[in-house]
Formats: C-alpha cells, structure tokens, sequence
C-alpha cells in the first residue's frame, strides 16, 4: 500500500533516497526480509513525468499562453532597456577608473600631509627640549 502511495514520488525524474533499516538479529528475520522485499519493490518503480502547469492545462491552455505573452512582453521591454543604456557603458567604465585615480592620489597626499605634519611635531619637540 506505501509503495502505491509514494509512487509519485519515487520514480522519474527525482532522485530519492531510501533507507531500509535491517537487523541481523535472527528473531527479527520477517520484518527484514518485509523490509528488504518493499525496497526492492520502491526501487523498481517507474512512472512518466506530467508537465504541470498553474490551474491544471497542459501547454497549450489558456493561463499557459497569458503567462507566454506575458514574458515575451516583458523581455522585448527589457531588451529595449538595455539597448537605451549600452551607450552609458563606457562613459560609466571611464568615470569609474577616474574616481580610482582620484581615491589614489587623495591617499597619497593624505599619506605625504600626515608624515609631515609628524615630521615638524617631532622638530618642534626637539626644539622645546
């Protein structure tokens, strides 16, 4: 009766895993030759895979074209998109290796500003000693 139930579930396409749980002990000798005998049948299941599709219509229903359309809609809109911004690309690459330009030579100066703002603490102390 469980094999019929997990029919579904055992064969096509999925992967499933099954752990039979036997006992060497010779009092339990029917439950594991049961337990091997359902194994083997779970394991010799197979059934077909059904394209399954919102509201129960195979390709070709009506929910199935709407949602078709609708995609297709949305990928033209979104093709037009990135066709509008590609000229944007390379004036975007560019400000981006000037902004790293920038950031380098900011840290640089701060690096050179701070070794002598130390540089003339360190001379000032000098000349107070």
């Amino acid at each position: 009766m469980l094999t019929k139930l997990l029919s579904d579930a055992l064969g096509g396409n999925a992967l499933a895993l099954f752990i039979a749980c036997v006992s060497p002990s010779d009092a339990r000798g029917e439950e594991t030759l049961a337990t091997l005998h359902y194994a083997m049948r779970a394991r010799s299941i197979r059934n077909r895979p059904k394209v399954t599709v919102e509201g129960g219509h195979a390709r070709g229903g009506g929910a199935f074209n709407e949602l078709e359309a609708a995609a297709a809609q949305e990928l033209e809109l979104l093709k037009l998109e990135v066709a509008r911004l590609q000229p944007f690309e390379a004036e975007a690459l560019e400000l981006r290796a000037q902004l790293q330009l920038l950031t380098s030579n900011a840290s640089e100066a701060l690096a050179s500003t701070t070794v002598r703002v130390c540089q003339k603490s360190i001379e000032e102390d000098r000349n107070k000693a």
